[in-house]
């Protein structure tokens, strides 16, 4: 895939799926094979402090897989593990109406959707990212450091 369209995708649903602004493919490029993303749907009953003690708990296990952790709830977005997002008002609007029927997605280092998931679960999270070609790639990277 090439990097326009890589980029494309990487936009949270954005161009593509969701034909939405350029805007938001500026913000979010910026993430892209520097950090995988979990964004969650505060709004849809997700429990903030369940999910917050599960993050905290797993905080290098997190960091190990470059992830940042976004809960979105209507018109902000916050960070619940690792750097925030920086997004314009206009982007913050368009995540929160792609998110419609899932409550958490999984974006990938690539940029692209890996997964969607009816609820939050970490370790189905944590196993769908280490069976991705790119986790394994690191891993063996690391285990020829070591």
């Amino acid at each position: 895939m090439n990097k326009k369209r890589t980029a494309t995708v990487y936009l949270l649903f954005v161009s593509a799926v969701f034909c939405t602004s350029v805007f938001a493919e500026d913000e979010l490029t910026d993430y892209q094979f520097k950090h995988r993303i979990i964004i969650i749907d505060m709004a849809s009953g997700s429990n903030e402090q369940i999910i917050q003690s599960q993050l905290d708990n797993s905080a290098r296990a997190l960091d190990d897989r470059r992830l940042l952790v976004w809960g979105i709830n209507n018109s902000s977005v916050q960070a619940l593990h690792g750097s925030g997002p920086f997004l314009t008002q206009r982007t913050v609007k368009t995540l929160n109406n792609s998110l419609a029927g899932k409550a958490v997605y999984l974006i990938g280092l690539d940029g692209g959707i890996k997964a969607d998931y009816d609820e939050f679960n970490l370790a189905k999270i944590f196993a769908d990212i280490d069976r991705m070609p790119m986790r394994k790639a690191e891993l063996r990277a690391i285990q020829g450091f070591n």
